[in-house]
């Protein structure tokens, strides 16, 4: 008996010290994920609260700990939003994003996510006055962050939103990098955002990368748009949840879940269900929240962002007074380029920027040009784009208009943002090869013409055919002046060594 009790008793002190070291660890591993939350928290720090548009942003993440006195979480998902200027303009960078792996992992891959971006961004303030364009913009920051994950040989992951909203005329931006659609809540109804495009996740291996491709939608005032993690979607369906949504006369005929975890709840596998939640809540993503951790349980991390449109600023300009601008014509004409551009200032006292009338636009870069101020009339060559963002037709006419006045540089940014958004339209990446073709840069032309051959089949061959013929006349002659060059070189090279 006595044995025994000292046995017990051996027994119960050898399970108090290795409580005791299993609390140690605890404590020592919570304290690693504390330091890495506290790296992570900076880079989440938001900037950008405007007139125009309003914020919300949810962040939950699954794993819970409690450092010094304080319960905090971490997990890999991500969201950011600052405001920023293009051209002048300003715009509303955002992003949704969610890490792959858990807990610790998630947390690794935000972190390098969330520095990166914010890098990008730091350097684009210094360079501020750069000439861009929205789409441009986007696909600089998407590619550097795809070369930064994919050195990570697809141990880090990232799906995600990154987008511009455009806070003078609400047009919108955005990549979907295999992340849940973008909802729209507009009129009381939720739905998704058109999703013609979706990208691979950032690190995803170039081999297996589609065309970049941008899309491009145009909200209107009192819209919302709301990004989401697939924690959105990863919720079990409970008696509790299908209860409230009856209650709410939701039909939830295609919501009965898969892997059922018990008979009181199963998993949630219906995507529809976020827009039925988001339309229960009116748009309100801090309800959205309150209704899936009142009624339901995640089972992943949920990270959530609205941006409500509310009142734009106003484009344009007064209507135009015919006299004033005869006046300014008939100064043009008698080459008094200087009063021209004074009566023009005097009359609408605006920058260059704040105009958006296509005539005045047109008149000022024909005064710009003749008083050899180049880069202003450039700028204005780039800020017709904001007139119709969204139209085809427009910035395809844009683009044939600077190819005939032989401005290959704004022709090939404007035929970029169309390959963009139709990455697989024959004639602009036709067009693409003729401009490139235009500035000599002969190899990306070609390029283009072989993709377009093997994609089109024989639907452009003869315009294929003859720029080809004029790409190898180039590059014949191109080989000729190096070879004279390389000649030239040569023989005073030797002429020197025999001195």
């Amino acid at each position: 008996m006595k044995k025994s009790f000292q046995e017990l008793e051996k027994s119960k002190q050898h399970i108090e010290v290795s409580l005791s070291e299993i609390q140690n660890l605890k404590q020592k591993q919570d304290m690693d994920y504390f330091l890495i939350s506290q790296l992570l928290n900076p880079l989440q720090a938001l900037q950008g609260n405007t007139k125009t548009l309003e914020t919300n942003i949810f962040l939950e993440h699954k794993k819970k700990l409690n450092v010094r006195a304080k319960t905090m979480d971490i997990g890999g998902d991500y969201n950011f939003y600052q405001e920023i200027h293009i051209l002048g303009r300003s715009f509303l960078f955002f992003t949704n994003a969610d890490a792959m792996g858990k807990s610790l992992q998630g947390a690794g891959g935000a972190i390098v996510y969330g520095a990166s971006l914010k890098s990008q961004l730091m350097r684009y303030q210094f360079n501020k006055n750069e000439i861009n364009l929205p789409e441009l913009w986007l696909r600089e920051i998407f590619y550097d962050l795809q070369d930064i994950f994919a050195s990570f040989d697809c141990n880090m992951l990232m799906s995600g939103i990154i987008g511009l909203v455009d806070l003078q005329n609400y047009i919108c931006y955005y990549i979907n990098a295999e992340h849940p659609y973008p909802v729209l809540w507009r009129d009381n109804k939720a739905s998704f955002l058109p999703h013609k495009h979706i990208l691979k996740k950032v690190g995803t291996p170039q081999a297996f990368l589609p065309e970049f491709s941008i899309e491009v939608v145009k909200l209107s005032e009192n819209d919302t748009l709301i990004l989401g993690s697939d924690g959105r979607d990863d919720i079990l369906l409970t008696q509790a949840l299908k209860k409230y949504l009856k209650e709410n006369k939701v039909d939830l005929s295609q919501t009965d879940g898969t892997s059922a975890k018990s008979v009181e709840s199963s998993l949630n596998d219906d995507e529809q269900l976020f827009l039925k939640i988001v339309e229960i809540a009116n748009g309100d993503i801090k309800e959205v929240s309150n209704i899936i951790k009142t009624y339901s349980q995640t089972t992943d991390d949920l990270s959530l962002v609205s941006l409500k449109m509310n009142n734009p600023n106003k484009e344009g300009l007064p209507p135009i007074d015919e006299s004033f601008l005869k006046e300014v014509s008939n100064l043009y004409r008698q080459n008094e380029y200087d009063s021209a551009l004074k009566l023009l200032n005097s009359e609408f006292n605006k920058q260059p920027f704040d105009i958006f009338n296509v005539t005045l636009m047109n008149l000022l870069i024909k005064l710009y040009k003749k008083l050899n101020l180049v880069q202003q009339a450039e700028i204005l060559e780039y800020l017709i784009y904001f007139l119709k963002p969204e139209n085809e037709r427009f910035l395809q006419a844009r683009v044939e208009k600077n190819m005939k006045k032989k401005q290959w540089g704004i022709a090939a940014d404007f035929i970029e943002v169309l390959r963009i958004r139709y990455p697989h339209n024959h004639y602009y990446s036709l067009l693409s090869a003729q401009i490139f073709y235009e500035k000599g840069v002969l190899e990306k032309a070609r390029n283009l013409l072989v993709s377009v051959k093997e994609s089109s089949g024989e639907q452009f061959l003869p315009e294929i055919t003859a720029l080809e013929e004029l790409i190898s006349e180039k590059e014949k002659i191109s080989k000729k002046i190096n070879n004279e060059e390389y000649s030239f070189w040569s023989k005073l090279f030797d002429h020197d060594l025999k001195k």
